[in-house]
Order: C-alpha cells, then sequence, then structure tokens
C-alpha cells in the first residue's frame, strides 16, 4: 500500500509540473477575443483553385455553386479525379472555367495534388497563387476576395478560417458526433494560429482552405506530400525551408463533418497514422531546425506544445492502471481507495477538457449555429470523445504501417436548395 501512495504522488507531482509548463500556452487562448485586422491589396492576383474529387458526384455541384458565385472572379478551377468514368468529371465540365486532370492511381490526398500540380506548373507564369480546397467544401462569397487581400500581407503560404457547413443545415445534418469533430477548427485556429500569426510564428495547416504562392509551388515542382496527413506534412515543411505563413479569419470556407462516430473514427485514425508517419519521417530534421543555434521558440511551440498535455494524460492512464490492477492484489484495498487511485486520474482528465470545450463554445460563438441543448450536449460529451484518442492511439500502434488506405467518406446530404443554403452562410 505504501508503495500505491509512493507512486500516486508521484503522478501528483508530475501532474503540477505538467500544468506549469502549459500555462505560457494559454496566453494564445487571448488571441481568440480580438478580432484580426482586414488587410486590402490593391492587386488582383490569379488563382488556380484545387479540388481533390475523387468519387465526390454527391457533392461537387455545392461546391462548383460556390465557387461560381463568388465576388471575386480572376481565377481558374482545377477539379482532380481518378477514373475518366467518374460523374464528377462530367458535373464539373459544365462550369466556366473549369478543367479537369484524371490522375490514375491515387492511394492518397497527395498523389491527386501532385499530379494535378505537375500539369499547371508546365505554365509557371499563369496563376500568381494556388489554392486548395476539399470537394465537400463551400465557400463563402468572399473566400477568394479574401485570400487575395490576405496576400497583401506577404506571407508565402495563407490558411482560411473554417467553419462547419452542417452548423448550418438541417437539424438532422448533424448529432453529437458533429458539434464534437466542428470543434476542432476553433481549437487549431483561434486558440492556436491566431496567436502565431499575430507573433508572425508558423500556422498550424489544415488540410483544406489554404493557399500557396507562386514561388513557393514553382520551387517544389509538384506535391511532394504523400503522408496521409499531408497538411501535417506541409506544415513541416514551411519550418524546415523557412516559409512564412498566416492565418487570415476573414477568408471563410465552410467544410463538412461526419455525423456518425465510426466515420469520425476512421478519420482520426487517418490523422494519428499520418502523424507518425510525418513523425518516423521528419524527425532528426525538425529537431536540429528547431535547436540550431538555440532555441526556435516559434517551432518548438508549434512542435512540442501539447507535449505537458500528452504526459499528464499518460501519466494519469498509467496512474488509473495501476490503481485498477491493485485492486485485484492489495488485500486492504477499499472502494474508497480504488476511486482513488483509478478513477480520480480520469475524473480529472474529464474536467480538464469539460473546461477547454467550454472555452471553445464561447469561442466559437454564433459559427456555432446549433440549438441551445446542442451545445450542453457537446459540452458533456466532447471530454468523453476526446479521452477516446486513447483507444485510436492503441489501434494506430498496433497496425502502424498497415493503414494507408485513403478511404471515402460517406457525405451528408441534406441541403437541396443550394441557393438557400448561401444565403445562409453569406
Amino acid at each position: 500500500m505504501q508503495l500505491l501512495q509512493t507512486i500516486f504522488w508521484i503522478y501528483v507531482i508530475v501532474a503540477v509540473v505538467m500544468a506549469v509548463l502549459y500555462l505560457p500556452r494559454m496566453l494564445f487562448f487571448v488571441s481568440a477575443f480580438k478580432k484580426q485586422k482586414k488587410l486590402t491589396n490593391d492587386q488582383s492576383n490569379r488563382f488556380a483553385v484545387l479540388v481533390p474529387a475523387r468519387n465526390e458526384s454527391s457533392v461537387i455541384t455545392q461546391c462548383l455553386d460556390s465557387l461560381k458565385n463568388q465576388s471575386y472572379d480572376n481565377f481558374d478551377i482545377h477539379i482532380i479525379v481518378n477514373d475518366p468514368q467518374d460523374k464528377t468529371m462530367e458535373i464539373a465540365l459544365g462550369y466556366k472555367n473549369t478543367f479537369v486532370h484524371v490522375i490514375q492511381n491515387q492511394k492518397c490526398k497527395g498523389d491527386a495534388l501532385d499530379g494535378a500540380f505537375k500539369n499547371i506548373l508546365k505554365d509557371k507564369s499563369k496563376y500568381d497563387a494556388y489554392v486548395v480546397i476539399d470537394a465537400d467544401n463551400t465557400a463563402s462569397k468572399d473566400f477568394l476576395l479574401e485570400m487575395n487581400n490576405a496576400m497583401a500581407s506577404g506571407k508565402q503560404i495563407i490558411c482560411g478560417k473554417k467553419r462547419v457547413k452542417n452548423w448550418f443545415q438541417e437539424r438532422r445534418a448533424r448529432t453529437w458526433v458533429t458539434n464534437c469533430t466542428g470543434l476542432i477548427y476553433t481549437a487549431i485556429d483561434d486558440l492556436g494560429n491566431k496567436f502565431r500569426s499575430k507573433h508572425n510564428n508558423p500556422v498550424v495547416i489544415v488540410g483544406t482552405g489554404f493557399l500557396i504562392r507562386a514561388d513557393v509551388m514553382n520551387e517544389l515542382g509538384g506535391w511532394p506530400f504523400k503522408t496521409l496527413t499531408e497538411d501535417m506534412e506541409l506544415t513541416i515543411n514551411c519550418i524546415l525551408n523557412n516559409y512564412t505563413s498566416l492565418y487570415y479569419e476573414h477568408a471563410v470556407i465552410y467544410t463538412e463533418e461526419p455525423i456518425k462516430l465510426k466515420a469520425a473514427n476512421k478519420r482520426r485514425l487517418r490523422w494519428v497514422s499520418g502523424f507518425a508517419q510525418c513523425d518516423r519521417k521528419y524527425r532528426k530534421a525538425i529537431k536540429k531546425k528547431t535547436f540550431d543555434n538555440g532555441i526556435n521558440w516559434g517551432y518548438f511551440e508549434k512542435l512540442y506544445g501539447l507535449y505537458p498535455l500528452i504526459i499528464f494524460a499518460a501519466a494519469s492512464i498509467v496512474m488509473s492502471v495501476i490503481g485498477l490492477l491493485s485492486w485485484f492484489f492489495v488485500r486492504d484495498m477499499s472502494v474508497t481507495l480504488l476511486a482513488r487511485y483509478a478513477l480520480l486520474p480520469w475524473a480529472v482528465m474529464y474536467v480538464l477538457l469539460f473546461m477547454f470545450t467550454l472555452l471553445k463554445i464561447i469561442v466559437a460563438g454564433k459559427d456555432m449555429h446549433v440549438h441551445l441543448y446542442e451545445k450542453i450536449i457537446a459540452l458533456f460529451t466532447s471530454p468523453l470523445y476526446q479521452l477516446q484518442y486513447f483507444f485510436v492511439y492503441i489501434k494506430a500502434f498496433f497496425i502502424r504501417n498497415k493503414y494507408c488506405n485513403w478511404e471515402v467518406v460517406e457525405r451528408v446530404i441534406c441541403e437541396a436548395n443550394n441557393e438557400e443554403f448561401a444565403q445562409k452562410i453569406n
């Protein structure tokens, strides 16, 4: 019993130390409540909008309609399919200034982008910048206009603001899963990237709704990022190659989130597996870049800023497992002690995640266009949803390199009237 108590107090010390180490990261949260300054640009840059759209005929119309109705008109659309028989191709060709690239044998999103970029870059002077969005996205009418304005910053990579399409659709277009997954953009952008942009630190790039200037793409010569999380790979390469980046909240795009837990878990498994791929591929290079000539705190924060939370979560899980096992091996183990050693760590994690969820909901504000009761349900279920990552990590560990498929995502088909939806979001 004495050993168990000692282990518990070690856990408490670790938890306190990790909480102290995380305190500087909480300064990021202040920027979430401040509106970014709007930029203006006298120059009209020509864009190529790339849309990977393999087997996306069910949603591509809404995406293309939103691009057709942009307030900015100096751009072409490039749709990328895998099969010339894909119905997406026929739909896309019915739109003005729209080109289709058939890139066969796509194993990941990176393959699709790489093939299309290599085709487009044959004429390197045709476009000033390239915008990547997903087929299930709906762009706000000023999305490309604001992307052009953001280019006045001089940054090489610009990330727009992601809002959740489901939150502006019919009630049946979302579940508690949708509301939990949708808050991830609030966490990444408003509670992270906003502060990074203000202080000229590299931002975390999410794989849709971002712009890359022509100088970067001409240097890359294609899209060399082929892991399951090509956006994370791009983020790391921004650090390695000193590409500048910006999060710009006025360029808004709407993204679709899953409504079923099974679909959400598939995506989370892909994320975790992709992060592991990136870690193996770039670990040595990124450490060297971060710690050469002292510590680059901008890089350090983005790459290692969540480590205190990860260490705390790992310590809590270990403490809980030890406490549970003690119930079977320690004779005088009471129910009270079982609760203290096995359940308290999970309770602490739940409370902390509950508070973070509350912060995300407050920051999301009107972006979370749902009923009050849905927000309350999300407040209590989101901590459990995030704790479920523990099991996702376990599964990812056992399958490792076996999970390499770029799977078709089940789409939410609810809004038949695209014009009505466009009015809601604009």
